[in-house]
């Protein structure tokens, strides 16, 4: 909770320049969490393990501030138990996104991200409840959300950085799906359709990270 306000405090307040307008940064994030969410919008919410690479390239428009372009492959999947037979889900898109970087000491930064995204997704389930029965889905759809994410960054040279982002402070995110259901406790068997609409204030369950590297090719001022 005080990174968060520190964080948030200090992207207002700082205006000294360390990345040159019109540098080039180029770079890719890989993450692992644990989180809770649903692999489809019917189903209970649930623990899930999740995985992404985010490839990225951008442009510094202003000192301290980059615009760029990502891409995106995220693969969330829930380990067997009692009566999950199968669970997993993966994602393929990007989006643009826009970051700030504040100066701490040094080569030490800290940074604030707002992405845009899109993403089409695709999952599939199958449970078996003993004698209450089995169910499973297949489903694919498509995703858009807008998230205010911090982080860290070291510059280890004048050209090589190091960094690691914390969990959304923000997110707003907007689902739709088409799903086949089948199964002896599936409901209403066959075709589905379903649709989410989500926003989260995130400030104390820091529960996931990302690692990245980016490589700068500082312009001179």
């Amino acid at each position: 909770m005080l990174f968060s306000v520190v964080f948030v405090c200090t992207l207002l307040t700082t205006s000294y320049a360390q990345i040159n307008k019109g540098s080039t940064w180029i770079g890719s994030n890989f993450s692992y969490g644990k989180i809770k969410g649903k692999l489809y919008p019917s189903l209970p919410e649930e623990e899930l393990k999740r995985t992404s690479i985010t490839p990225s390239v951008g442009m510094a428009i202003k000192e301290n501030l980059v615009l760029g372009v990502f891409a995106a492959y995220v693969n969330d999947y829930r380990e067997n138990d009692d009566y999950l037979l199968e669970n997993k889900s993966r994602s393929y898109g990007g989006g643009v996104f826009v970051r700030r970087y504040m100066p701490v000491y040094k080569q030490l930064y800290i940074f604030g991200e707002g992405r845009l995204s899109f993403n089409h997704t695709k999952a599939s389930g199958k449970y078996d409840w003993g004698t209450s029965g089995n169910y499973s889905y297949e489903s694919k759809g498509w995703a858009t959300s807008v998230a205010l994410t911090p982080g860290i960054a070291y510059g280890i040279t004048q050209n090589i950085q190091l960094e690691a982002g914390l969990a959304s402070l923000f997110n707003i995110s907007y689902e739709r799906a088409k799903a086949f259901n089948s199964g002896t406790n599936a409901g209403n068997p066959g075709n589905s359709k379903a649709k989410s609409f989500n926003a989260n204030v995130n400030l104390d369950k820091l529960s996931s990270f990302t690692l990245g590297v980016r490589f700068l090719l500082n312009k001179k001022a």
